[in-house]
């Protein structure tokens, strides 16, 4: 009797080891072709106008922040977009974080343009890389999720 009790206690125990080994605990969310089509779009969209605020003068009536309020209404709200598609995605913490950095950066420039009405090419030149680096950051977490690798801290 006591051998049969240590035979089933067993065949529970390597049963239970086979079926835990055979579930994969997610950490992270997949990657979503969607997240990274809307992050590089949205890279091009604000590379674009501040590509021509760089090289239009500093006076410019197209570099006033009247001239441009479209354009930082636009930019947002495709972020705010793209903020709820990552954040309804579970185990997506990392992504989400850096979609509100660059939110928030979007709207520093844009209340900075507001209190200004113009933006400096030197300012433009600072916001540009850093807003290219986080949209950066994004798309390299999508790309490794596709490549199946674990993401690392974006920078």
């Amino acid at each position: 009797m006591k051998a049969k009790g240590i035979r089933t206690v067993t065949t529970l125990a390597i049963v239970l080891v086979l079926y835990s080994s055979a579930c994969a605990v997610k950490f992270v969310s997949d990657y979503d072709e969607t997240t990274e089509k809307m992050a590089t779009d949205l890279q091009k969209k604000i590379d674009g106008t501040m590509a021509k605020w760089e090289i239009e003068p500093p006076n410019d009536a197209a570099r006033t922040y009247a001239a441009n309020k479209a354009f930082y209404a636009d930019v947002l709200s495709d972020l705010n977009v793209l903020r709820t598609r990552v954040s309804v995605q579970p185990n997506n913490p990392q992504t989400t974080g850096i979609v509100d950095t660059v939110i928030d950066s979007m709207k520093k420039i844009r209340d900075f343009h507001a209190k200004q009405n113009t933006v400096s090419t030197d300012t433009v030149i600072i916001e540009q890389r850093a807003i290219d680096q986080q949209l950066g950051d994004l798309i390299a977490l999508e790309l490794a999720k596709k490549r199946g690798e674990k993401p690392t801290s974006a920078k």
